[in-house]
């Protein structure tokens, strides 16, 4: 609280202030019965409306392939484990339930559809859909394996470890979505991270076109052209880097993003933690070194409108590039009118104007999830409607 220091008026002109007072009332009431009818209705504070959330008792997963039409898998993980599949076809304004299933163990599951009839769905088993979600059959997986990919609807890619010291490694393939699997007739390029048990390090495209990064002593990629039967290993542009004191052995590893149509991205990272980023759009015969996003975004934060025109984003943070990484742009976003303590997930575009991430926080509210939206290319997001389990 701030003491006023004015000067305290003497008795004379403490007399004459309810003097004053009076006629100023009167010239005021007078002025309100002349305005009254005219006056605008007073502003009135409100609060921020209440966030839609799912408990912390539940992991979703969601996706869209329009600003209408969307599809989320909600996994129950306390009690039973349970896992259901909904539908939107309003924007996230309402969801309906298609589909509900049992898990093994309660783990978090993903969805993705190619079009608005085919999808596939993982939650410790592989289904998959050919009717917009209506009914879901089950796709067997060669030896289960949770590593795979899929570039359409119809061509898949799995990676199967033999339980031996070598931890040898096969590729599989299959061009009628999962129905039927063959064992491609290959063996993993020299470092390639797939090779060695590792998560998912493959990306494929629908024609065979595939690539992988590797761990060697210089940067270095493979791809493939012909669906993993043959791989050939490219070399990186040379890169500097800190000198390494002793006789101490500099290793790279490097990781691959496929564009929408064309053109790859690959990432090289050193042990020092330095990162560059290399652009090809002629299947790896030229490259051109890009700028990473700006802090805090990072390459696993991109989602792509087409090849050229690129989002990052974390923690709220959103970036924009229209050459292909370039160069970057920050989007001044408007902060979101929600009350409490949220974290904000990479944005997911759906097209240049409109997409969507998810909210999480930890603190208050235990672990509970919302859903933001775009419909201005990220100026504005307001939180939409999520699924209700059970």
């Amino acid at each position: 609280m701030r003491v006023s220091e004015e000067p305290v008026p003497d008795a004379r002109a403490r007399r004459a202030i309810p003097l004053i007072a009076a006629a100023l009332a009167v010239i005021v009431v007078a002025g309100l019965l002349y305005l009254r009818a005219g006056a605008p209705t007073p502003s009135v504070l409100h609060a921020a409306p209440p966030v839609p959330i799912l408990s912390g008792q539940y992991s979703v997963d969601y996706d869209f392939i329009s600003p209408s039409l969307g599809w989320s898998v909600v996994v129950q993980r306390q009690g039973t484990p349970t896992f259901w599949v909904f539908a939107t076809r309003d924007g996230a304004r309402t969801w309906q339930k298609r589909f509900t299933g049992g898990l093994a163990q309660s783990e978090p599951a993903t969805i993705h559809f190619f079009d608005r009839d085919h999808g596939i769905l993982y939650a410790g088993v592989m289904y998959r859909t050919t009717d917009a979600g209506a009914h879901w059959s089950v796709i067997s997986l060669p030896e289960g394996t949770p590593n795979f990919v899929f570039a359409s609807a119809t061509h898949g890619w799995a990676v199967v470890s033999e339980p031996d010291q070598q931890a040898t490694t096969h590729l599989y393939s299959t061009v009628d979505g999962g129905l039927f699997w063959h064992r491609v007739d290959s063996s993993p390029p020299p470092g390639a991270l797939w090779g060695r048990a590792l998560p998912m390090t493959l990306g494929f495209r629908s024609d065979g076109e595939g690539w992988t990064g590797s761990e060697e002593s210089s940067p270095t990629v493979s791809t493939t052209r012909d669906g993993g039967t043959t791989w050939r290993t490219i070399a990186l542009p040379p890169i500097t880097t800190r000198p390494i004191g002793g006789k101490g052995f500099l290793a790279y590893n490097t990781s691959v993003v496929l564009m929408p149509g064309n053109g790859v991205i690959a990432l090289v990272s050193d042990g020092f933690g330095d990162e560059w980023m290399f652009t090809s759009f002629d299947r790896g015969q030229s490259w051109r070194l890009i700028s990473p996003p700006p802090s805090p975004a990072q390459l696993s934060d991109l989602s792509f409108v087409d090849s050229r025109h690129w989002w990052a984003s974390r923690w709220g943070a959103l970036f924009k590039t229209s050459d292909a990484g370039q160069t970057w742009i920050p989007v001044a976003t408007v902060v979101p009118d929600i009350s409490g303590d949220w974290t904000f997930a990479p944005a997911q575009v759906i097209d240049a104007k409109h997409a969507w991430l998810v909210m999480s926080s930890a603190n208050r509210r235990s672990g509970a999830t919302g859903l933001m939206m775009t419909s201005d290319g990220g100026v504005n997001w307001t939180a939409a409607n999520v699924p209700k389990p059970g």
